[in-house]
């Protein structure tokens, strides 16, 4: 039997996750498009954009 390869959510840096949203936001492009383009699953970049609207202390990286 095959095992699932799990992937840590903290796999990606603050400053990707930042880079990735600046970029949705800033084409207008959509998320299913921006996740494709950047390689990453449409989950992690709905969950980062609730993370990041929610919490919007979080976008001020030092």
């Amino acid at each position: 039997m095959k095992q699932k390869k799990v992937i840590n959510r903290s796999a990606y840096d603050p400053s990707f996750q930042f880079e990735v949203l600046s970029s949705h936001y800033s084409s207008g492009e959509s998320l299913s498009v921006t996740s494709f383009r950047y390689g990453i699953n449409r989950g992690s970049l709905c969950r980062w954009k609730n993370l990041f609207e929610n919490h919007p202390e979080s976008l001020s990286l030092s």
